[in-house]
């Protein structure tokens, strides 16, 4: 979609037998809310649990990752 942005979100988690991995997730979506449920959503998909959330953010300009300096 036109309107969506790319976030990046930052978690606490645990995954087996290791507690407190941070991980940040960069996706597209249409707002805070929107990226928050994503994210939480693919790290849980992979494994992850006890999730806390510590951030959502419009993502930085970044041109290996296909940032543009507008957040698209």
């Amino acid at each position: 979609m036109e309107d969506e942005l790319t976030f990046t979100v930052s978690f606490l988690a645990d995954h087996r037998e290791v507690s407190g991995i941070h991980l940040s997730v960069t996706l597209k979506a249409e707002g805070l809310g929107d990226a928050l449920c994503k994210a939480k959503l693919a790290i849980v998909d992979k494994g992850y649990y006890n999730v806390e959330e510590l951030s959502v953010n419009v993502a930085k300009y970044d041109v290996p990752l296909g940032i543009d300096a507008y957040g698209g």
